[in-house]
């Protein structure tokens, strides 16, 4: 049954994202390591020259898990939620002082048209992330890194097209799971798709700015920027008790993707689950398996919130707000 979080867990869930965004932004060159990246990483250089057929396309994967953690993040109605509530107060239906978050949010509808909007948004992502045939990959290449932690042993080396591929033997099912993603992602991220994950994550960034701001919680009558993007997901009939399994799901797969592109870089896809690392990655696997619900399509176009027969959480209604600007 989807229940309110307490506001200190929605505190602490908050902070990962702020971690996790940093990340994201450092993967893709737009800002110095953050505090503890190399524990997230776990993609330590080795010594092996890459010998790869197309080394554009590998370095295009890094956008992978940036653009990954956004699309969850959409499906989570963070971007939207933040949309909604800018709309609400230049329209003039938030007429309480807002302080200095009011000019974040003039700043952030004047340059509406300077982002991605929520179609091309989502179309974006189902273009890099087609499924149902993403998912069935991820699950697959989730399975095989799960059960490494039971089934390892000490790294062969392996013959592959790109090179020499360092997996353990019971790591040869990752390597091939890892191929089979890295290959379907590595054209469908040339171009526009890595340019749009920059500036996708600095505008969630900006975003959560917004939701955190105390004083635009308190024009909703909510604590936690969780239960403001939950009341949002209400008003537009969609189940907001997925919220958290979105962000977590973001999360874990963003790790997950940020391993895979330097491990197609470097040749190496070898799983340690004795390395703390390695043992990240493989926790944000079974994290990753434990999220996705096995009948859903998850981040299609059409679908942007995972479907529920559990009721949504608990949270005031605003519905003249809502219905003022016709959402």
């Amino acid at each position: 049954m989807g229940t309110q979080m307490h506001p200190d867990h929605d505190d602490r869930i908050a902070a990962r994202l702020h971690r996790a965004l940093g990340f994201a932004q450092w993967r893709l060159g737009l800002r110095p390591a953050p505090a503890g990246a190399q524990a997230l990483d776990a993609l330590d250089p080795v010594d092996l020259p890459p010998d790869v057929s197309d080394p554009q396309q590998i370095a295009s994967l890094e956008a992978a898990g940036p653009l990954y953690l956004a699309r969850e993040l959409e499906s989570a109605q963070l971007l939207p939620a933040v949309e909604l509530i800018t709309g609400l107060f230049t329209g003039g239906t938030i007429n309480q002082s807002l302080g200095n978050v009011g000019q974040k949010l003039l700043g952030f509808w004047r340059t509406r048209h300077q982002r991605l909007g929520p179609t091309e948004r989502q179309t974006l992502f189902a273009h890099v992330f087609e499924e149902p045939a993403f998912t069935s990959l991820m699950q697959a290449l989730c399975t095989q890194m799960a059960s490494t932690m039971n089934a390892w042993q000490p790294p062969i080396w392996q013959p592959h097209g790109y090179g020499q591929i360092g997996v353990g033997l019971a790591g040869i099912g990752v390597s091939q799971a890892a191929q089979a993603v890295a290959d379907f992602l590595a054209g469908r991220l040339a171009g526009m798709a890595t340019y749009a994950a920059g500036e996708l994550i600095q505008n969630i960034r900006d975003g959560v700015e917004v939701l955190k701001a105390p004083e635009v919680q308190t024009a909703f009558n909510v604590r936690g920027m969780w239960a403001l993007v939950a009341l949002v997901a209400n008003q537009r009939g969609l189940d907001a008790s997925q919220i958290h399994a979105h962000v977590e799901r973001g999360q874990a797969g963003q790790l997950i993707l940020t391993w895979l592109a330097q491990a197609a870089h470097t040749n190496n896809y070898t799983l340690d689950p004795h390395d703390a690392r390695s043992q990240a990655v493989i926790n944000a696997a079974a994290t990753w398996l434990v999220q996705v619900p096995g009948d859903t399509q998850v981040g299609s176009a059409q679908t942007t919130v995972t479907t529920s027969t559990a009721p949504p959480p608990a949270v005031p209604a605003v519905p003249s707000m809502v219905g003022s600007i016709g959402v």
